[in-house]
């Protein structure tokens, strides 16, 4: 008996993956969550029927990230992609009043298979030259685009999914929004009602944890303390990925901010359990939706998905450093007296994970 318990130890020890729960186990994640909750005064609502997506790993590890440019040997790789071969490169360098500078900006212009362009834009600090805040990249043709090409919304995801995996090799398809974008593609006549277009958004898979794709935006990049030298508090904007694909194919491809990553700060993190989450989140919600009441009839909130993910947030000892943090973010819409406003991915609540903090991802912290 006793040869048994030690044999059985030393295959513990050994194999610990063999029995270490799954992240929705250790913190207790139903597969659905449904609730109401009410603001103080009973007027505003918050519905919560909501899948729980968690990620299906063990652990999550904490990491030190930096941005990073497109260099453009991924230009060429572009290129070469799409098999473009005649087109003319120029640059120009564009001074911002507000403290920044655009350095590098590059330009493609190609004629075939279709006139089109791709835009390569590095914004940095004029006094930390070193430190990149913002870069862009941008392949687009000037494609009537009417009606579509592809016979279904699967097709047209293939059609992304294929220059993807070739181009941007760790990430993976994270949501789909499809409809018109008259702002970006038009007809000769001016109108854009069979522009139809499928975008397609991705995402960085980090430990096969994504890090989540929001139509939240990083509004400030903080100027306040500008006037003070070497007084930066800058929140990293967020990676953006997305493919339109139309009826000339893929018709653009958008990237902003990439991020690179450091050094692992913690190979396990703690998490809080997931009754803990939403207990800060009827509390945040519930706050929050009520400060919009003195100018509302209807005032309401519906989550339709609660997930666990990743997100770059500014470093509390040091706002010039960014880690890598898991959260919770609550996806849903607002419906007000004006109507319901749904975006792709919009974020109404982001908790951090690990300590609870409510967090505005307008200020990445």
């Amino acid at each position: 008996m006793k040869r048994m318990i030690i044999i059985l130890l030393v295959w513990i020890i050994l194999c610990p993956c063999a029995i270490a729960d799954r992240i929705r186990e250790q913190i207790d994640a139903p597969a659905f969550y449904q609730h109401t909750f009410d603001s103080p005064s009973g007027g505003s609502h918050i519905f919560v029927d909501a899948e729980v997506v968690v990620p299906d790993v063990e652990k999550i590890s904490l990491y030190r990230v930096a941005a990073c440019t497109v260099p453009e040997t991924f230009v060429e790789k572009v290129l070469d992609y799409f098999g473009i071969q005649d087109y003319s490169a120029a640059q120009s360098a564009v001074s911002n009043p507000a403290g920044l500078v655009s350095v590098d900006n590059s330009f493609w212009e190609f004629t075939e298979p279709e006139t089109g362009k791709i835009i390569l834009t590095r914004i940095m600090l004029t006094s930390l030259e070193d430190r990149t805040v913002e870069t862009t990249f941008e392949y687009s043709l000037s494609s009537e685009n009417t009606g579509r090409l592809f016979s279904s919304e699967s097709v047209a995801r293939e059609i992304a999914d294929n220059a993807v995996s070739e181009l941007f090799p760790d990430h993976i398809c994270y949501s789909t929004d499809s409809g018109i974008y008259s702002a970006v593609y038009e007809d000769k006549s001016g109108t854009s009602a069979e522009n139809d277009v499928c975008r397609f958004y991705y995402v960085r898979l980090i430990d096969n944890i994504p890090a989540a794709h929001t139509f939240n935006y990083i509004i400030n990049l903080d100027y306040e303390n500008m006037s003070r030298e070497g007084s930066y508090s800058l929140a990293m904007p967020y990676e953006l990925l997305y493919v339109d694909v139309g009826a000339s194919g893929i018709c653009r491809i958008v990237w902003e901010n990439p991020f690179q990553i450091g050094e692992k700060l913690t190979e396990s993190c703690t998490l809080l359990p997931f009754d803990r989450i939403i207990s800060i989140f009827s509390t945040a919600a519930s706050l929050s939706i009520a400060g919009c009441e003195y100018r509302l009839t209807v005032n309401n909130m519906s989550i339709d998905r609660i997930e666990l993910n990743y997100m770059v947030l500014q470093d509390k000892d040091n706002p010039l450093e960014y880690i890598l943090t898991p959260v919770w973010d609550f996806f849903g819409s607002r419906t007000t007296d004006y109507g319901e406003f749904a975006y792709t991915d919009y974020s109404l609540c982001t908790i951090n994970a690990t300590d609870g903090t409510v967090i505005d991802r307008k200020y990445g912290r």
